[in-house]
This record gives structure tokens, sequence and C-alpha cells, in this order.
């Protein structure tokens, strides 16, 4: 006699692919192929013990990689993969949780959160709403049991334009009436899990017109370059210098 697990009869357990995020993929002579992913089958339990992940009927607004994970962010949910497998979004047995089993959860705050972004930040991975920085502490371990996300900071953005890492901090685009501005979010030394941002552009407010929708860095040569609607003939560049030693 055999016990197997499986799925409760009349549950949807297959994955749209077409509905899903596709892989572009470098082929060995240098041409990219264009195609959806075969996303793992729900194996076992039923809608309680093995529900399907939160971005089923809900647009996914990022995707991204942490601590070996595939992630998607989708409302006010983050949804990361198995350890490994990143095409599995399911629990593969029901009988215990397994430290390798996906995570999803909800970034919990006293207001509504929709995730926009998600950059990872040192150890860390910082995820960005319209008012308000989560942070996944990289101290932590990333399991189903164990994961943290804790609101880090309260800074409105536009996140129209995705943050990028500036090495030492995280740059995002924010709006003031007309115009943009650029702030770098960064790690307070005083309280743990805490950050706090300062505008590089207040001494610039009328410069960047409103409607940035790109940004690129280059942490070698320490540029930002935006691209902004507003004058979409120009490429507007913060360019940042450090003396030997300076953590500033």
């Amino acid at each position: 006699v055999t016990w197997q697990e499986t799925v409760a009869p009349g549950l949807t357990y297959i994955i749209d692919p077409a509905t899903m995020p596709h892989a572009l993929i470098r082929e060995p002579d240098g041409n990219f192929t264009f195609e959806a992913i075969e996303w793992t089958n729900r194996v076992c339990g039923d809608e309680d013990t093995n529900g399907p992940p939160s971005f089923i009927g809900t647009p996914i607004l990022d995707v991204g990689f942490y601590k070996n994970r595939l992630g998607f962010l989708a409302d006010e949910f983050f949804i990361f993969s198995q350890t490994t497998e990143y095409f599995n979004f399911w629990r593969t047995t029901v009988t215990q949780l397994l430290d390798t089993d996906p995570i999803d959860s909800r970034a919990v705050h006293t207001k509504v959160s929709v995730l926009k972004h998600m950059v990872p930040f040192n150890t860390d991975l910082i995820l960005f709403s319209d008012q308000t920085q989560f942070k996944i502490p990289g101290d932590v371990a990333f399991t189903p049991k164990t994961f943290r996300c804790d609101p880090a900071a309260e800074f409105e953005g536009n996140l129209t334009t995705k943050p990028v890492n500036a090495g030492k901090s995280l740059y995002f685009v924010f709006n003031r009436e007309g115009f943009a501005g650029l702030k770098n979010l960064y790690q307070t030394e005083s309280i743990a899990n805490i950050m706090d941002a300062e505008d590089l552009t207040a001494h610039v407010p009328s410069y960047i017109p409103a409607g940035v929708f790109r940004m690129a860095i280059s942490t070698l040569e320490g540029v930002t370059a935006l691209l902004t609607d507003g004058r979409p003939s120009s490429i507007f560049v913060y360019k940042t210098a450090f003396k030997p030693g300076d953590n500033t």
C-alpha cells in the first residue's frame, strides 16, 4: 500500500503561460527567441492548504530575483518562487512547510500600498509603493517561516521610473508642480531598518521637467541620466564624486 499527495478534485492546477511573463532567450547563433515559459503545475493540496499565488487574476507590476528566487509584485503582494525552482509557485507538499517553499505575502501597512518596484540594495531588497518604501532585510533567512518585510521610509515618489541602485544609496524620482526631482534613499546609521532620503535637486527645483520615464546610472563614472517627456530632446545628468574614504 502506498500513499501519495495529489490535488483536490475539480481545482485549477495549471498556470496559463499566455498570461504570464515570457522569456527572451539568446540562442548559440546570437539570435534571440521570445517564448512562453512552462510553469510548474500544482501537484498537491486544495485552495486552503496550497492556494493559487496572489498574482493570479492581478497584473504583475515588476519582476526580479532575490536569494535565488524569482519574484513578482502584484497589487500589495510580493510573491517569490520555490528556491532554485524559478517557475514553481506552489508548495510541493502540504504535510509540512519547507524552507524552500514559495513565499507569498502582503506588504502590511496602515494604508494601501500597491507595490510597483523591487530593487536589491546591499544584501536587502527594497520594495517601492507610491508613498512607502519597505525593506526585506538580508540578515534574516528568506523562508516562508522567517522572512520579514517592514516599512523603512515614507517618501512619495513617481514610480513611472524604476528606482536604481547607486551603490551607497538608491535613486528615485519624485514630482513637484510641473517639474521632477531626484532623491537618494539610504540606510541610516543610528536606527536599524530605517531609511532616510535626501533631495539631490533641492538647489534646482525647476530644472527637470515633469514626465521622467527612464533613469540609468553608471556607478563607475558616478553619472545618472534621466529622460523626460517634458523635454524629449534633452538628457538630464547628475554627477557625483566621492573622496577616498568618504562614506557620505
